[in-house]
């Protein structure tokens, strides 16, 4: 004898009554103190979630492709924290370079260009008399290849 059952129909789960939904932040963008920078002088960089990190936090992997620029291997966002702060160390350059500042997480990549230029080793106005008062003169710089209209006041 086969005896025939009947199966209560599946109801849906309310919305109330799941479990709440996780989700990955997206790599935002990097912010960095300066994009011009002088060889030997650290710049801090600031590196942003498009939401909250999660429990846990989020660990971006940072490099570096010029080795004027040297980053630390990776970055924790702390959990429920939108950004966090690195220091880009650089060393001292002949002639002006950028590197490239990549961080990846979660399978998205982000960068930031950053040039870094020699130390200025005089600085020479031209003309050489300055007069006070808002004129408008040429400086040129030592060890950049760079001029620039400067103003004194």
């Amino acid at each position: 004898m086969v005896r025939a059952s009947q199966e209560t129909p599946a109801r849906p789960i309310s919305s109330a009554s799941r479990p709440p939904a996780t989700s990955c932040p997206l790599l935002g963008f990097f912010i960095a103190s300066a994009n011009l920078a002088t060889g030997g002088i650290p710049v801090t960089v600031t590196v942003f979630l498009n939401g909250r990190a999660p429990i846990g936090g989020a660990t971006i992997t940072l490099s570096s492709n010029n080795a004027a620029v040297t980053v630390p291997q990776n970055i924790t966002v702390p959990a429920g924290a939108t950004s966090a702060t690195f220091v880009a160390n650089t060393t001292p350059v002949s002639s002006a370079v950028v590197a490239n500042i990549t961080g990846s997480y979660a399978g998205a990549r982000t960068g930031l260009a950053l040039t870094i230029y020699p130390a200025i080793s005089s600085l020479q106005a031209l003309p050489a008399t300055i007069n006070a008062g808002g004129t408008t003169n040429t400086a040129q710089y030592k060890g950049v290849s760079a001029q620039t209209v400067v103003t004194i006041n």
